[in-house]
């Protein structure tokens, strides 16, 4: 496996294990701030609607830069900050609000990652290059999950957010900071 692939695992490392430390208890957090399970799914499917509709056009977008990276670390920076978000989140409003965020750094930064990821698989090698990220994010989405509960368990939300937040952060430098001729 090729340098760059592996930069991209890790700094999607970081980031896949911030959204999985949280997933398996999202409704909780909705349930903790006055909502419900409806209220969740609302949540759930506002961002997922909003990444649908804004992930096409930035796609597009991004396929014209000369440095797609620095999308990735743009999403990767909108998505740490709005993980810092939640911990600032009192109402179903808010909950939204940033939703819309989350689902906006994804549009940004998701298709710049599959793309300049998929620049660096070796010819012939697409389903093993991509067999790398589902293993890796396999296993992320496992440890992310223990350690999202773990943190809450003997913490707070509050606490995981910030480290949600910091992964998201510390994968932004790791792209931010390689060679332009690397990615």
């Amino acid at each position: 496996m090729n340098k760059a692939l592996k930069v991209m695992l890790l700094a999607g490392g970081f980031s896949k294990i911030a959204a999985m430390m949280f997933s398996p208890i999202y409704a909780i957090f909705v349930q903790d701030i006055g909502g419900g399970i409806l209220e969740a799914g609302y949540a759930v499917a506002l961002y997922a609607f909003v990444t649908g509709i804004l992930m096409y056009f930035f796609g597009k977008k991004e396929d014209l830069m000369k440095e797609p990276e620095l999308a990735i670390v743009l999403g990767y920076i909108i998505t740490g900050l709005a993980y810092i978000g939640y911990i600032f989140v009192s109402s179903f409003v808010h909950l939204l609000l940033i939703q819309v965020l989350l689902g906006l750094a994804s549009a940004i930064g998701s298709p710049a990652y599959d793309g300049v990821y998929s620049i660096h698989l070796s010819k012939g090698k697409a389903a093993s290059g991509w067999g790398s990220w589902e293993m890796m994010a396999s296993f992320i989405t496992g440890f992310g999950a223990l350690a999202g509960g773990l943190l809450v368990a003997v913490g707070s939300f509050s606490l995981m957010f910030f480290v949600m937040g910091c992964f998201m952060f510390i994968a932004a430098l790791i792209i931010y900071f390689q060679p332009r001729q690397l990615l």
